[in-house]
């Protein structure tokens, strides 16, 4: 349950275009995704490491930025490449 997770200090939001990422403050866990991301273009491809990635354009030299756990963002001079979401299911806390 939503209301278990979370901590003392409440929720805070990042916003990426239209899509939402709900982040608990005090332990910085992305508790969920919701919204519309329309500017994805590419393959969808399955990790063994169970992480989704967005990637919004190609890019050999991208710095990785963890901004909360379990998301990760991919900039290349200046301009967000990449959003990497890694999924924490019910019992599984990092």
């Amino acid at each position: 349950m939503l209301s278990e997770r979370l901590d003392s200090e409440g929720i805070t939001s990042v916003l990426i275009g239209a899509l939402q990422l709900e982040v608990d403050v005090e332990s910085r866990d992305v508790l969920f995704a919701w919204g519309y991301f329309p500017n994805v273009r590419g393959k969808v491809a399955e990790f063994s490491s169970g992480w989704v990635a967005i990637r919004l354009k190609d890019s050999d030299d991208a710095d990785f930025v963890q901004i909360a756990s379990g998301l990760v963002l991919g900039i290349d001079t200046g301009n967000l490449v990449s959003v990497w979401i890694g999924p924490v299911f019910q019992g599984d806390r990092r």
